[in-house]
């Protein structure tokens, strides 16, 4: 990033969709701390899963939160809404 980023605002971004490769907890919780300077609010991360070759998404999570995402083993996938 540029010396001086303090003037970007991002606050006006209501999603930012993550999809086309596995969507984890640690990749959204670094997102999200690498953002926050910018205003990206904690619930505009947006978890999608379809086919990346196409462009389609079949299935998203417009209401994302970090503590009700599950943690299985050692993955942590986050919940992408229902099919």
């Amino acid at each position: 990033l540029l010396k001086d980023d303090s003037h970007f605002d991002l606050s006006c971004c209501k999603f930012w969709m993550n999809a086309g490769e596995q969507v984890t907890i640690p990749v959204c919780e670094a997102f999200l701390a690498q953002t926050k300077r910018f205003g990206v609010p904690r619930n505009a991360m947006q978890p999608s899963f379809g086919m990346a070759e196409a462009c389609t998404c079949m299935t998203y999570n417009n209401h994302f939160e970090v503590a009700a995402a599950s943690r299985l083993g050692r993955s942590a996938f986050v919940n992408l809404g229902p099919p």
